[in-house]
């Protein structure tokens, strides 16, 4: 199951913890160094570990406590060396979050911090000035219907005054992207039964011609996953009344459609970190409208009902 706050109360203790503690107590490592700066790794009193940025001359900075931190990757964005730590929360469902350094001759510096869900193979999708992660919020979709399938709709962002932001620009993609395999690819989707489709007409008739009522992982993709997956898509290239329009496909006859729509809603105004860049994209959409309330916030945990 997701994390939640409980977690990460627990974590920003245990980094508190680990930040107090005398050095010399705890074990520590270094996890990279540039020159004569180091990103270490320090073991918490709860067993897990804090990742610490020790720059020279500098006081030293706790960035984010975990069960385990490892170096995925070493990526440049332009001329800027990036490196890629992911932390792991534990458990058997969730979490990973990957966080973004620049290495530079004066240090570390973050670049962003990006969760993931419990895709443990996500990194940064570097291409020329931007990079894609896929945003974490559609995670575990857990409305009646969806039974855990991941939906992962990419966020573009890109490297600006030493931060990975979200792009509107570089989101805004046709249509055919958001349909066929530039939306998953980007979203670095695992799942090859995933339907694409070439135009939105072909797409409003072959999403609901799949699997109804099957369970994940079986042979055919299914409907119930696949029509918020490119809703979202759709939504998150800038094509708003498309992403509506391949909602409203969802048959009268099939049950929680109406559902399946109210939790979407709930993750986008919730937990989504590319909902302001959503509202540029998609003035007005009534999905995106209003603030998360509490009645929404308990769709996000829809988990509890499924049948």
């Amino acid at each position: 199951m997701r994390g939640g706050r409980l977690h990460r109360v627990g974590a920003a203790l245990g980094l508190l913890i680990a930040l107090a503690a005398p050095a010399a107590a705890q074990q520590e490592h270094v996890l990279d160094a540039v020159g004569p700066h180091r990103l270490l790794l320090r073991e918490t009193t709860e067993g897990g570990h804090a990742l610490i940025v020790a720059n020279q001359g500098a006081r030293r900075q706790a960035m984010a406590a975990d069960q385990r931190f490892e170096v995925v990757q070493r990526a440049t964005i332009g001329s800027t060396p990036l490196l890629v730590v992911r932390g792991w929360t534990g458990g058997a469902y969730c979490c990973f979050t990957l966080h973004v350094f620049q290495r530079t001759p004066r240090g570390y510096a973050i670049a962003g911090s990006f969760v993931t869900g419990k895709n443990e193979n996500a990194v940064l999708r570097v291409q020329d000035m931007l990079a894609s992660v896929p945003d974490g919020a559609f995670d575990f979709w857990d409305v009646l219907a969806g039974r855990a399938t991941d939906l992962s709709p990419p966020i573009t962002l890109r490297l600006t005054q030493g931060r990975l932001r979200a792009d509107v620009e570089a989101m805004r993609r046709p249509v055919e992207d958001a349909l066929g395999q530039a939306c998953t690819t980007l979203g670095q989707n695992q799942d090859r039964r995933v339907p694409h489709f070439a135009t939105l007409e072909e797409a409003l008739r072959g999403l609901p011609a799949g699997s109804w009522g099957t369970e994940p992982g079986g042979a055919e993709w299914r409907p119930e996953a696949e029509i918020p997956r490119r809703a979202l898509c759709l939504l998150y290239a800038g094509h708003g009344e498309a992403a509506m329009a391949v909602m409203a496909a969802w048959p009268s006859t099939r049950r929680h459609g109406d559902a399946t729509l109210r939790q979407l809603r709930a993750r986008l105004l919730c937990e989504s970190a590319a909902l302001p860049v959503l509202r540029s994209l998609n003035p007005d959409h009534p999905w995106l409208a209003g603030e998360c309330t509490p009645a929404l916030q308990n769709e996000t945990l829809a988990l509890q009902r499924l049948n």
